[in-house]
């Protein structure tokens, strides 16, 4: 199982409880896809402030290293043993390796070729993958949110105005 880095680890577990326990926040969990979901660290972190899985999205990284034969899809779908069942769901991204890096590959390159390991792969079902997917998602969570701030403020307002009757 991969580590978090101790430093990680202590300001995640030292974030002030009221942003991860308020309502509308976001947990992302962001682990590698060749690791054991339900053993992570960064599972279990979430798990202390959402429980249920309600508020949580998780990123799988390093998908192309996944060995074959292991079953990502039912873990990418909360399935099989062993099953982490988040609300958001997982989405499995491709980015660029170190190498990738160094030879300072553009962004849209890589997206290419994320997507064309995705569709080759051929066990991969469309929208749990790629980082067009996870900007589909988040951008969806948070419109939800904004939506929900809208009509929390303007209750807000119309009942202090009730009350001032």
């Amino acid at each position: 199982m991969c580590a978090l880095h101790p430093r990680f680890r202590a300001c995640t577990k030292t974030t002030n409880p009221s942003h991860t326990s308020f309502i509308l926040a976001v947990i992302f969990v962001v682990l590698p896809g060749a690791d054991d979901f339900a053993s992570h660290e960064s599972i279990k972190i979430a798990k202390e402030f959402d429980p249920d899985g309600e508020r949580t999205l998780g990123v799988v990284t390093k998908i192309d290293r996944v060995e074959q034969g292991t079953d990502i899809i039912s873990k990418l779908q909360g399935e099989g043993k062993g099953h982490i069942k988040l609300k958001l769901g997982f989405v499995a991204v491709r980015n660029r390796t170190p190498q990738e890096v160094r030879d300072e590959m553009e962004l849209s390159d890589a997206r290419q070729k994320e997507k064309e390991f995705f569709e080759a792969d051929g066990r991969f079902v469309p929208g749990t993958y790629g980082i067009p997917e996870l900007i589909t998602r988040v951008s969806a969570v948070f419109q939800v949110i904004l939506m929900l701030v809208f009509l929390l403020q303007t209750l807000s307002s119309e009942t202090i105005a009730a009350l001032a009757c």
